[in-house]
């Protein structure tokens, strides 16, 4: 397929220059840039998936245009590369068409890229809402994924595709790495940063109706001083880890097995005896017992 392709983009450059090339039925998005970004007559190049289309009809959208429903980013640098297969960027939205969106779709093989598509029709869905992943009306930049296997409380819900932290809303981080059937992995926002208690559950509950998950966690190994609300892990107290929200409510991955969370001693919160409170990374308000 790609030795065609190819051939073809070098026999509309050297139609060009003869001047006999007919487009008549040549289909938009059907023909590859010559070098250069050259396309033929009626047609523009769009630099991103290398395409040609016809000038006048479906027309590739702006950065603006194509984030309309959620943004747009105040600015959205392109990829430097997109993997083998991509056609376009689903951080940026830019790429498609007008009217369609950058998405997750596989092929019978089951090889998943991001490619251009039109949504399906539908109430479009926010950042970490309930989602169908076999119907995936999240908004476009957003895409229906599964929680993590060792976690549970949460379904698949919508989830945000970022490069930078400025990617993300409010309180949120570009850190949260996404398997796509073990092929690659994406980078998605984290859940916000939430006031909560992530010893004491029932004190301050402010993850009992929070729709990125029902208990509440450290933020992570850079901001252990902070709070989030996350998928409940399943990991039991001393079992080996290796993810920070991956053990039972009340525990953190440390050390590579779950460990009970406690305050430093002086906020006043003290281990069982014999054990002591140990800072988790540098923060100064948690630790776990050791």
């Amino acid at each position: 397929m790609t030795r065609s392709s190819s051939s073809l983009a070098l026999l509309v450059a050297t139609g060009l220059a003869a001047g006999c090339f007919n487009t008549k039925n040549v289909q938009s998005g059907g023909l590859k840039c010559a070098p250069g970004g050259v396309c033929p007559d009626e047609f523009s190049c769009n630099l991103l998936d290398n395409l040609c289309y016809r000038t006048g009809g479906p027309k590739a959208c702006t950065v603006a245009e194509a984030q309309a429903p959620f943004g747009p980013f105040a600015t959205c640098p392109p990829p430097t590369s997109l993997s083998p297969g991509d056609q376009c960027d689903p951080v940026c939205q830019s790429g498609c068409l007008c009217g369609q969106r950058c998405q997750l779709l596989g092929d019978q093989a089951g090889h998943y890229n991001f490619k251009c598509g039109t949504p399906p029709t539908g109430t479009l869905l926010d950042n970490f809402q309930p989602c169908d992943t076999s119907n995936d009306l999240c908004k476009p930049g957003l895409s229906c994924l599964l929680p993590p296997p060792q976690s549970t409380g949460c379904g698949p819900q919508c989830n945000r595709y970022c490069r930078r932290n400025v990617d993300c809303p409010t309180d949120s981080l570009c850190g949260l790495g996404a398997e796509i059937s073990g092929q690659q992995s994406i980078l998605i926002c984290t859940p916000p940063a939430v006031a909560c208690n992530p010893i004491l559950q029932t004190v301050a509950p402010a993850c009992s109706s929070s729709l990125a998950g029902n208990t509440c966690y450290v933020f992570s190994s850079e901001q252990p001083d902070q709070t989030m609300c996350d998928c409940a892990g399943t990991i039991a107290a001393g079992a080996v880890c290796t993810d920070l929200h991956s053990c039972v409510a009340g525990y953190e991955c440390a050390g590579g097995k779950c460990q009970k969370l406690c305050l430093l001693p002086t906020s006043g919160l003290a281990c069982p005896v014999g054990q002591t409170c140990v800072a988790l990374n540098s923060s100064t308000k948690y630790g776990t017992c050791q």
